[in-house]
């Protein structure tokens, strides 16, 4: 299935990447390679991957001349600036490969690791809407080479592609919910995957499969799109270190992945008002 105008990546002046797109999505079965299962009706990329050409990037990146979308369909990929990596550099976050050890970590280390978190937040206003409060970050740590990383606690079992309710809004309101921060500390590249949908364009596309569109939750949508529309294919792009996405994650379906690294995983998220980092297009966003 051809991808459609939706979801739109606007990246820094310096990124140059691939796009990767997949085959569509399937059901995850199975255990990953971290010996945890995926939970019942999951979903995860349909491979093999191949190389966006470039009809495809311009459907995805934001192009000169066109109307800015609202920050519900904007990706934006941020570089921190040198002074704020120089200074997390000292802390080898990635050498931390557990929550255990980082409790462990912060005892040792906390008070100026919590000194240069302050720091961040410094930055980081530059990139919330004026006036807006920096939100409380959130580490997480996950294993290398994994498909899909994301786990639910309640069932120990792997989610696999997904849309976030941390704001609990319905499904008609996630265009008030604020837009998420993951910033990549570790050693390795990871990739966020998305579908560039967002909900209310979902929802439409059901009506033309569906006779009777129920009143959908965040789960419903996202099983429902992708058992139906199978063959939509899944974008991957790719984070390098100290490099962050900034993306409407309750507002489509999306995960994350570490499928060919060897060093556990470590980001640093916030989710808040962030305004659109790059307004203008990239011009010099092709791939290497």
């Amino acid at each position: 299935m051809i991808i459609q105008d939706g979801i739109k990546i606007y990246p820094h002046l310096d990124w140059e990447s691939k796009i990767w797109l997949s085959e569509g999505t399937m059901v995850a079965k199975g255990t990953a390679s971290n010996g945890i299962q995926y939970r019942d009706n999951a979903f995860k990329p349909l491979k093999p991957w191949r190389s966006a050409n470039e009809t495809e990037r311009e459907i995805l990146l934001g192009q000169e001349g066109e109307d800015e979308p609202d920050l519900n369909s904007v990706i934006n990929i941020v570089k921190l600036p040198d002074h704020v990596i120089e200074e997390l550099k000292e802390y080898k976050l990635q050498n931390i490969n557990s929550k255990f050890k980082f409790k462990h970590y912060k005892a040792l280390y906390g008070e100026k690791l919590d000194q240069s978190i302050i720091g961040l937040n410094t930055y980081l206003k530059t990139l919330l809407i004026e006036g807006q409060p920096v939100p409380p970050p959130s580490f997480a740590f996950n294993q290398p080479n994994l498909e899909t990383v994301t786990v639910y606690l309640k069932f120990n079992a792997l989610g696999g592609l997904h849309i976030d309710n941390f704001d609990g809004f319905d499904i008609g309101q996630t265009e008030h919910a604020g837009r998420r921060m993951c910033i990549n500390l570790g050693a390795e590249v990871r990739h966020l995957l998305f579908i560039n949908q967002p909900i209310n364009t979902m929802i439409e596309w059901m009506k033309t499969k569906k006779t009777v569109v129920k009143e959908y939750s965040q789960w419903n949508l996202y099983n429902d799109f992708m058992r139906y529309f199978s063959e939509y294919p899944v974008v991957k792009i790719p984070i390098q270190p100290y490099e962050a996405y900034i993306a409407p994650t309750e507002n489509m379906i999306h995960e994350g992945c570490t499928e060919g690294t060897t060093h556990y995983d470590v980001s640093l998220s916030y989710r808040g008002a962030f305004k659109n980092t790059c307004p203008k297009p990239v011009l010099n966003s092709h791939a290497y």
